[in-house]
């Protein structure tokens, strides 16, 4: 079981993710999130542990719900999301996928 340090570093690593998917910088998601941009650095960094009203306020800086900080697969699909060339690859892998079972499902 991680500790609950190690809990919250995931959850930082994840809005760094978004963040940096969005092609946002800390002085932006700072000024968005109502915050300074030191603190977002320090946040990041892991030098200061943000309260449940900042993990609120940067998720609505970011457009996401806040519950994506602390799951990892809705933490990636975030960040690909607000990458148009990953959500690209990632519909044409899809495609490619479905078609596969889709001749699979036909050879059968």
């Amino acid at each position: 079981m991680k500790t609950l340090e190690e809990e919250l570093g995931v959850v930082v690593q994840h809005i760094r993710t978004i963040r940096k998917s969005q092609a946002i910088s800390q002085a932006e998601l700072a000024t968005r999130a109502d915050l300074s941009d030191n603190y977002i650095a320090c946040i990041e960094t892991g030098r200061k542990q943000p309260s449940v009203l900042t993990i609120l306020k940067i998720a609505r800086a970011l457009q996401v719900p806040a519950g994506v900080f602390f799951d990892a697969e809705m933490a990636e699909q975030a960040a690909v999301e607000a990458n148009p060339a990953a959500n690209s690859a990632l519909q044409k892998k899809k495609r490619r996928t479905k078609e596969k079972i889709i001749k699979l499902l036909d050879a059968l």
